[in-house]
């Protein structure tokens, strides 16, 4: 807690462009690089291909189950990977039954179901049944690029323009973006603090949802810049 420590690539990441670092359940960290994905072995990070055709692809999104296999969601679109065991690397193939588009955002369900941007909709696959979500379930045609379940079971998706919510138990979303800025920025935010209330990176500043509306933190109130990530 005294100081940083900076790994590059004399310490084994692929790359020095750091997308998204993700802890799966057995501590084992993982990083999407420019360059590819690594994981932490000791001090050192270790290159784990990822099959895909492309030697250099552009991954954008990670996220891994209880048992320890792995999502890597690429513009290609989703890698679901074997849990890696002791002396082996996962091996990745493509998801049966996923769409062939770019994905930006995973998230994975306590009871296994996941959730992944295909393009502009949203898709869900649950013990092999895949599910599109578009406009008919509340979705407008968007990138979407951030996700959080909350402490009631309400699901958040955020893209660029805006932002749906799916409460515990409805089958449709409903738009929660009135106030709120767009966040034009590659890099989109969904998070939860240790109260529960929940925030949102934009181009106006941090939004934040509390009594039913957004509240937000700018440069007025001590930000260095308004955009933020």
């Amino acid at each position: 807690g005294s100081r940083f420590q900076r790994y590059g690539v004399e310490d084994g990441l692929p790359s020095v462009s750091i997308r998204v670092a993700h802890e799966a359940v057995d501590g084992t960290l993982w990083v999407l690089t420019g360059g590819g994905l690594a994981r932490l072995r000791g001090n050192l990070f270790e290159f784990v291909p990822t099959g895909t055709p492309n030697a250099n692809p552009d991954l954008r999104a990670i996220a891994s189950t209880r048992d320890g296999t792995l999502y890597i969601g690429y513009s290609g679109g989703l890698l679901v990977g074997t849990a890696p065991s002791p002396g082996r690397l996962p091996q990745f193939r493509p998801m049966p039954g996923a769409p062939a588009e770019a994905v930006g955002l995973i998230h994975v369900d306590g009871d296994g179901a996941l959730w992944f941007g295909c393009g502009r909709k949203l898709c869900r696959m649950d013990h092999g049944r895949l599910s599109i979500l578009g406009e008919a379930d509340g979705l407008p045609q968007e990138r979407w690029g951030a996700i959080l379940r909350d402490r009631q079971g309400t699901l958040w998706v955020r893209g660029p323009q805006h932002l749906a919510v799916r409460p515990a138990g409805a089958q449709r979303f409903v738009l929660r973006d009135q106030g709120l800025p767009q966040s034009s920025n590659t890099i989109l935010s969904v998070i939860m603090d240790s109260v529960g209330t929940v925030m949102v990176s934009t181009d106006l500043g941090v939004a934040r949802w509390v009594d039913e509306r957004w509240q937000m933190i700018s440069s007025a109130q001590g930000l260095e810049s308004d955009a933020v990530t």
